[in-house]
């Protein structure tokens, strides 16, 4: 699961590109294989945009990666965004 960093990390990531932690909901669930093996270094990431309800489901144990991706997902409009950019 994610730690208490992660999500202190995941809502400077949204503030970041300019649209409200408040308006995100975020799960997470256990990482299990095709073969039905659960990996504990592992979680998934589930991330729900409130106005849109758009959803997109991340990989979280490598890092802060998965958060460079929903980063990149937000700025490429994946979520119904259009955010700011600080001057």
């Amino acid at each position: 699961m994610l730690s208490d960093d992660d999500y202190e990390e995941f809502r400077r990531s949204i503030r970041d590109t300019g649209l409200s932690p408040g308006d995100f909901e975020i799960s997470t669930t256990a990482a299990w294989d095709k073969s039905q093996k659960l990996h504990l270094d592992l979680t998934v990431v589930s991330v729900r945009y409130l106005p849109t309800g758009a959803t997109g489901t991340y990989m979280a144990g490598f890092g802060y990666y998965w958060l460079r991706n929903l980063e990149k997902h937000i700025k490429e409009g994946f979520y119904g965004t259009r955010p700011t950019t600080a001057a």
